[in-house]
């Protein structure tokens, strides 16, 4: 069963860009690899530019000329909808503020990789939560 999440980042003004994810939101899943291998902003706007993706991995790209698809996945490689299906471009969701995306983002988790270069996370109730001290916890 699909565990929906958005993945967002905060820029400098304020705003938030995001994606959708259907595969494997709960922080053990998507929080664990946010947290282990998106550390860097770079990084993260490249797989926000991705659009919408199918499952997350450690890595936004595949290898220059490797074959990677959404039928023939590469191990660690990020399955994104338009790239890797060939379905249409939807490109990343922009919130005014951290405050509106942690309010209608529409799945069961959102990620926010905020100015302070600290994942966040929430399940809507318009209050964030350290990923790191979730992760400590142990709890989806």
């Amino acid at each position: 069963m699909a565990t929906r999440s958005s993945i967002g980042i905060e820029l400098e003004n304020g705003n938030v860009l995001s994606i959708y994810c259907h595969w494997d939101g709960y922080p053990s899943g998507n929080g664990k690899i946010l947290h282990d291998y998106y550390g860097d902003r770079n990084k993260i706007m490249e797989l926000i530019n991705l659009g919408n993706i199918s499952y997350l991995e450690r890595e936004v790209n595949p290898p220059d000329g490797s074959n990677h698809s959404f039928d023939y996945p590469l191990p660690n490689v990020t399955v994104s909808y338009h790239r890797d299906r060939g379905e249409e471009y939807r490109g990343p969701e922009k919130f005014e503020s951290p405050e509106i995306f942690s309010q209608k983002f529409g799945q069961s988790w959102a990620y926010l990789f905020n100015k302070n270069n600290q994942w966040m996370v929430t399940r809507g109730s318009g209050k964030y939560a350290s990923l790191s001290s979730l992760l400590e916890t142990d709890t989806d």
